[in-house]
């Protein structure tokens, strides 16, 4: 009844004949990489695609001029490079490399950690155009608290690099005044804290809010300070850097490779000689750096790759 009956007739009678000549075995295998196989871009070589391994790592995206495109990882970058190519493309960069990619290159991980990693390393290092929303600014913004003996408030201060003192008391960090702005507005409401202490409303007497019934009066004095800060520690809870749980340097293997971490520092790697040479003790706090080891080290399944980090008396570290 349907009007597309005839067209999944002929097709089911072919794959009956496929099946009888070819065999099932060897026409499921067809298929499999029938449905893998996208529409490759004329510009792009067949052979360099067919050339990626299905291993973990980071691919790059570059254009006729070798011009870094996009910067992406997967635990199989061939199969995530072709997804790019799907004919019905998942989104508009999807469409714009599919036009301007020419090339690509990638770097294998020996895990999806250390993909992970890379990736922000080289996003951060090559700049790409496709690659906006890791793109570092020029200056990133740290959200501070205002201790008072009345009412806690905030102050931005904005900084061309984190100190690891600083996320000590940090209430968050920011990349924008206008991602700050939306945060601010957002705890406002959640937590009922006064938008003209935290800095995002000017005027005197009682705030907007006050009259709306979502400010509790700490604008006007009305409210106990003691229970305007609990609140005001609770709404910032989440955005804070999360304190260092371990007694000093980890090692997080992945695969083949180790991850030397302090104190949310990416410090290095070992080889799978656990060979030190090459760790740098730089304490250079990363925001993106710590987003995916807080991830990773906040699943309960990962703790089994965790175990303290072993240093010989010719390598202590220099702080």
């Amino acid at each position: 009844r349907h009007r597309a009956f005839d067209d999944a007739q002929v097709l089911w009678e072919f794959l009956q004949i496929a099946k009888n000549e070819l065999g099932e075995e060897r026409l499921e295998l067809a298929i499999q990489q029938g449905l893998k196989r996208p529409a490759v871009p004329v510009q792009m070589s067949s052979e360099l695609l067919d050339g990626l391994p299905e291993n973990p790592g980071v691919y790059i995206f570059k254009n006729k001029l070798n011009d870094v495109l996009y910067v992406g990882k997967s635990i199989n970058i061939r199969d995530r490079v072709l997804s790019h190519f799907a004919n019905d493309y998942a989104s508009a960069t999807d469409m714009m490399l599919s036009k301007e990619a020419h090339a690509v290159d990638y770097i294998e991980t020996s895990g999806e950690l250390g993909a992970l990693l890379l990736e922000s390393t080289l996003i951060k290092k090559l700049q790409p155009s496709f690659n906006r929303m890791l793109r570092y600014a020029r200056k990133l913004l740290i959200l501070e608290k205002i201790p008072s003996e009345k009412y806690t408030g905030v102050a931005i201060r904005e900084v061309s690099k984190i100190e690891l003192q600083d996320t000590e008391n940090a209430l968050g960090i920011f990349r924008s005044r206008r991602e700050i702005a939306d945060f601010l507005y957002k705890v406002s409401h959640e937590y009922s804290l006064c938008p003209r202490l935290l800095g995002i409303e000017k005027g005197k007497n009682a705030c907007f809010s006050y009259h709306l019934g979502k400010c509790k009066g700490a604008c006007i004095e009305k409210e106990l300070p003691v229970a305007y800060n609990i609140r005001f520690e609770q709404a910032f809870y989440k955005k804070k850097i999360r304190q260092w749980k371990f007694d000093g340097p980890i090692v997080i293997r992945d695969g083949d490779e180790g991850f030397v971490v302090d104190k949310w520092c990416v410090l290095g790697k070992l080889d799978h000689n656990n060979s030190i040479s090459d760790l740098s003790w730089d304490y250079a706090f990363d925001l993106d750096s710590y987003k995916i080891l807080q991830r990773f080290l906040g699943n309960a399944i990962n703790l089994k790759y965790i175990s303290p980090l072993q240093i010989p008396s010719n390598h202590s570290p220099v702080l």
